[in-house]
């Protein structure tokens, strides 16, 4: 790696020093009400050779850096297996990275793979090596990771935002690009025990259940409330009765003021 490239990297590390408190705050609900012990959040543009990359550990980032991992091309194509949503750790103890990790009593992890624009981002999830159940938990409660993937991308949003390059991880090599099979995407749903939704402005003061918010943030994708039923497991009318209830505590009373309602006014997670 360049002087150059070595310099910005240690920006990196500085930078994840300096949100490091907050982010670990941000994964709280995480953290308290689950056995994980890890969060990871990588963000890797396809068209250059840059991520942006966010973690809980202090020591693993410094690591990263240190031995060149963003350069690490095999582990690149072991990390991002083509055309998945998911890949867990567990196998892959051999691979350069995977057991460096390892090396810090970090391991038994999940990843979950979502497409922004040409970016791809992976949310990873992980604990101990004596914690093992954990891969039942991630493959059972799948809804329960992507709703904390929705309130991170809330909570955390000026920690991952890459306006400024100096947060970004620039490597030797252009980073490959790599297909996420969107037949396979599953849209969160709302049914642990994390905090209820929270509003700014008009909406301060009225709270709303997780299902509730479920529903109307599917509505403002353009679902039907037969395609909402479907994706959260209820049904259709029960569906529509958990929108009328949003009706009821907004005064809005139809679709595309609801939508306009949520886009303007959507906070994060209370507390």
């Amino acid at each position: 790696m360049s002087n150059t490239a070595d310099t910005i990297n240690k920006r990196a590390i500085e930078y994840n020093d300096s949100v490091n408190c907050q982010f670990i705050d941000v994964c709280r609900p995480l953290f308290d009400n689950f056995m994980i012990t890890q969060f990871f959040y990588i963000k890797i543009f396809n068209d250059n050779n840059t991520r942006l990359y966010v973690c809980s550990e202090k020591k693993w980032m410094e690591s990263y850096i240190q031995n060149n991992f963003q350069d690490d091309l095999p582990h690149m194509q072991t990390y991002l297996p083509e055309n998945l949503n998911y890949s867990l750790w567990a196998g892959f103890k051999k691979d350069t990275v995977y057991n460096a990790v390892y090396d810090l009593n970090i391991w038994n992890g999940f990843n979950i793979y979502e497409k922004e624009g040409t970016s791809t981002v992976t949310y990873a999830f992980a604990t101990t090596p004596l914690n093992e159940e954990m891969i039942n938990f991630y493959i059972n409660n799948l809804n329960v990771l992507r709703e904390f993937i929705f309130y991170f991308k809330r909570k955390a949003a000026n920690i991952i935002d890459t306006s400024d390059p100096s947060k970004l991880i620039v490597s030797k090599n252009k980073n490959p690009t790599f297909n996420i099979d969107s037949r396979f995407v599953k849209n969160f749903s709302l049914k642990s025990n994390l905090q209820t939704f929270s509003f700014k402005g008009k909406l301060l003061n009225i709270t709303f259940s997780n299902r509730e918010t479920a529903c109307l943030y599917q509505l403002t994708t353009g679902k039907t409330s037969k395609e909402i039923g479907k994706l959260l497991g209820i049904s259709p009318r029960t569906v529509e009765s958990y929108i009328n209830n949003v009706k009821e505590k907004t005064g809005y009373r139809n679709k595309s003021e609801l939508i306009k309602m949520f886009n303007d006014n959507f906070l994060e997670y209370a507390g």
